[in-house]
């Protein structure tokens, strides 16, 4: 019989608390195969339990009754029932882990496993809030944020906390958990962190907040681990003092004092006490500056520290240092500050007060006025005093104003003005580097002080004569400094140009003779006469030629602007100045459209009060640059005119037109000239002929030039309809020898030039053998014999016709017999 131990194989996860009996049962029953006897897992009501023959962490604990090495593990149960029950007395977190019951090794049973997963469960080993294990009283202020931290430790698995006010459970969501390792010598156990914030009102006075610790170990505990704390919510209470003093003179700067007396301050080495200062209102004195006196000299450079001294007031004066109506700041002595020009410091010392301002001499400060003003709550109007500076300075520069150019002939003044001064400047002219000192000179007063001094050169106290330039110099200086400004300048003496000189030459192609053509010159409007001026140009420039103008003119001072123009366009200019003339070139490249445009040399300098001009037009001359043709109409019938047209861009002078064939110069028909851009003329030639079917192909050539050396021409081809017309074809009396081969060909021309052809003998066409398939005109008679002598003739034949011809074929062969031959004067 082969026994089968049948085991449902069910996992289970038991909890057991540490330090309690671990009961672990298996149960198995014994059946055949055909029975299948079931083997029961069983839990007991203590502790949730699976049946089982057990090894653990998969090492047998072997099976005999006995567990070596694990003194605390025994089993019990009645073996022949099939109980294997395995008891661990004071589970430990060492017994955790998973136990197997096996059934077997029995001769013919098959052996069957069932497991469990065993937890052993630590309690929370403390608990405490603040810091404190049992129930304590916390004073805490009303209104101020209360964070209460409840800390349980060393739990398996982690615990978790329930937060408790007034026996009342709080909302988990208010206080938020922190769980963290123990870090303790027994590995696997945790510490949780409750953090619960409140603000304690005057009502929470003497309210319990607990804290639970919430653990599996502790559901079934007689025991909880609960803490608290007891809200002292502290009162606070004012206290107000009142003094009554009447207040004298001799109380300015007195000290009262009110301290706290509080049994918490008994001991403590710092005093609650607030003192007031009395401050008994009386006026200032009239205040008093020292360090310069009205009137005094200062030079440029002096350093003076004027001092302002208020004696008493309270409440304490304001003192404040004026410059011309607008104040100043003021620092302290300690921390001197400068301001502008100026700086100033304040100090006071028993009663007295005393503003100092730090002034430098400038020329801005000439003339200055500094006030002290005094004022507190006391006065109605604030009390002054002041001071008004007087500087000598010298200027600090010269305006030199002249004329850039003037003429030889023209008057003029150069004028020199000075900066302000005090005292006023004296003012020196140097001319051509010489001294001149007996230019006179103004003095006015200057709109912010000092004076100005102005003086006006003119030209009598120069001599332009023989010089292009002028040199002047002005020098100012005043007997307070010995520094000398001065500022130079140059005039230009300027001198009127000669009239300009036009030169036209060719650089490339056809140079023709030049012919000097007095001209009389076109002068711009001004004061100036009108004479006449030399134009040099070539006789003839023809369009592609580069032509060069030359723009001279002799003297003047400065040297002349040379600007040349072409049909108003500036054109690109060269200068070159020598001491005697300035001369301007430029080039360019001649075109058709450039016939009858003017050529303008224009010379301005400074003494010129209109442009002197010199200009003269350009006669250009062009060829044709091309020709075109046609003939009209296009296809022409045989018999019918065609009209041919020659026509030619525009050319200056006109062109003639030349008709050419094959048979030579043919006469225009008609000639016609029109006048066209540029000056230029366009040539109109028709010829007129009557087409023959000759004139199919024929190519007309029309030739046009107009003696500049070039031609240009244009081939036009006549097409003429026409019907066939035997270009190659048989006709007369052909002779042949008996027995050859005779191939006869026939040719005709039409336009269109599809043609066809069919041969005769006699009334009859010939078809077939002997005809060219190809359309080329051509019979074949091969072998040729007498019977086929007689009469021939071949057809063209084309849309517009058909050509005809007739011939005789004469078959010649040798004779058998006598020939009797005849003659008579008419032929054989």
């Amino acid at each position: 019989m082969l026994l089968l131990a049948v085991i449902q194989i069910t996992l289970c996860h038991i909890h057991a608390a540490v330090d309690t009996p671990l009961h672990l049962g298996c149960k198995h029953e014994m059946k055949d195969l055909s029975t299948l006897s079931k083997t029961k897992m069983s839990v007991d009501s203590r502790v949730k339990l699976c049946t089982g023959v057990f090894v653990r962490n998969l090492l047998p604990a072997g099976y005999g009754r006995g567990v070596p090495g694990y003194p605390r593990y025994t089993y019990e149960g009645d073996r022949s029932k099939g109980e294997h029950n395995l008891l661990i007395k004071s589970a430990t977190s060492q017994d955790d882990g998973e136990y197997q019951c096996q059934v077997g090794p029995v001769p013919g049973m098959v052996s069957k496993i069932a497991s469990a997963n065993v937890t052993v469960l630590v309690p929370p080993g403390s608990i405490s809030v603040a810091g404190r294990r049992e129930e304590t009283e916390l004073e805490v202020t009303a209104g101020d944020p209360l964070t209460l931290e409840c800390l349980v430790r060393d739990a398996r698995p982690a615990p978790s906390v329930a937060w408790y006010r007034s026996g009342l459970k709080v909302d988990p969501a208010l206080h938020k958990e922190e769980v963290l390792a123990s870090g303790g010598e027994e590995e696997g156990r945790w510490n949780v962190k409750s953090r619960l914030v409140i603000r304690p009102t005057r009502d929470d006075d003497g309210r319990q907040f607990s804290c639970r610790a919430l653990h599996p170990a502790l559901e079934h505990s007689p025991a909880n681990l609960v803490v608290s704390v007891v809200l002292d919510v502290l009162r606070r209470w004012n206290v107000k003092s009142r003094l009554v003093i009447r207040s004298s003179r001799d109380d300015d700067g007195r000290q009262f004092s009110c301290r706290a007396l509080h049994p918490a301050l008994e001991h403590s080495p710092a005093n609650l006490v607030v003192s007031v200062v009395l401050d008994v209102l009386h006026a200032p004195s009239p205040p008093t500056i020292s360090g310069y006196t009205t009137g005094e000299i200062l030079v440029l450079g002096d350093e003076r520290t004027l001092s302002c001294e208020v004696i008493g007031g309270n409440p304490r004066p304001r003192v404040v240092w004026y410059r011309h109506g607008r104040p100043l700041k003021t620092v302290q002595a300690s921390s001197k500050r400068r301001v502008g020009r100026t700086k100033a410091a304040e100090s006071r010392d028993e009663g007295v007060i005393t503003v100092t301002q730090d002034v430098t001499a400038t020329r801005r400060e000439d003339g200055a006025m500094y006030e002290c003003r005094v004022s507190n709550a006391l006065l109605a109007q604030p009390l002054s005093s002041n001071v008004t500076l007087t500087v000598h300075y010298p200027p600090e520069g010269v305006t030199l104003s002249t004329p850039a150019v003037v003429g030889v002939d023209q008057r003029f003044s150069a004028r020199c003005v000075t900066s302000p001064a005090r005292p006023p400047a004296v003012i020196t002219w140097m001319i051509q580097g010489i001294l001149t000192t007996n230019v006179p000179s103004d003095v006015i007063e200057g709109e912010e002080g000092g004076w100005v001094t102005t003086s006006d050169l003119t030209s009598e106290y120069v001599n332009l004569e023989n010089v292009s330039e002028v040199g002047l110099a002005c020098r100012a200086h005043n007997p307070a400094s010995d520094w000398v400004v001065s500022e130079s300048s140059s005039i230009t003496i300027t001198r009127p140009p000669g009239r300009p000189l036009l030169k036209l030459e060719i650089l490339e192609g056809n140079k023709n003779a030049l012919e000097t053509v007095a001209a009389r010159g076109q002068v711009s409007e001004g004061p100036q006469t009108v004479e006449p001026q030399q134009v040099v140009k070539p006789k003839h420039v023809v369009a592609g030629m580069t032509l060069r103008a030359t723009c001279i003119s002799v003297g003047g001072n400065p040297p002349p602007t040379i600007t040349i123009y072409k049909r108003q366009e500036r054109m690109k200019v060269t200068l070159n100045q020598t001491e005697a003339a300035t001369q301007g070139q430029t080039r360019f490249r001649v075109r058709e459209a450039d016939n009858g445009a003017e050529i303008l040399c224009e010379v301005t300098n400074p003494a010129t009060p209109a442009p002197l001009t010199t200009l003269t037009p350009i006669d250009v001359k062009f060829p044709p640059r091309e020709v075109s043709g046609w003939v009209k109409p296009m296809n022409v019938e045989a018999g019918e005119e065609a009209a041919l047209s020659c026509h030619t861009t525009p050319s200056r002078p006109r062109s003639t037109i030349t008709w050419y064939s094959r048979a030579g110069v043919l006469q225009a028909t008609s000639t016609v000239h029109s006048q066209a851009v540029f000056g230029g003329t366009i040539t109109r030639s028709e010829l007129t002929i009557r087409a023959t079917a000759d004139d199919n192909g024929r190519v007309v050539t029309c030739v046009a030039q107009n003696g500049l050396g070039s031609s240009v021409n244009v081939n036009i081809t006549v097409s003429v309809l026409h019907g066939p017309v035997w270009v190659k074809v048989p006709s007369g009396r052909l002779d042949f020898l008996e027995g050859g081969d005779l191939v006869l060909t026939a040719v005709a021309a039409a336009n269109p030039p599809t043609v066809s052809y069919s041969w005769w003998r006699g009334p009859e066409m010939i078809i077939g053998e002997g005809i060219s398939e190809d359309g080329t005109g051509a019979l074949r008679l091969n072998r040729i014999h007498r019977n086929q002598q007689g009469n021939y003739s071949v057809s063209a034949h084309t849309s517009r016709g058909t050509a005809h011809s007739d011939f005789f074929i004469n078959v010649q062969f040798k004779a058998f017999g006598a020939i009797k031959v005849k003659c008579d004067v008419h032929g054989c």
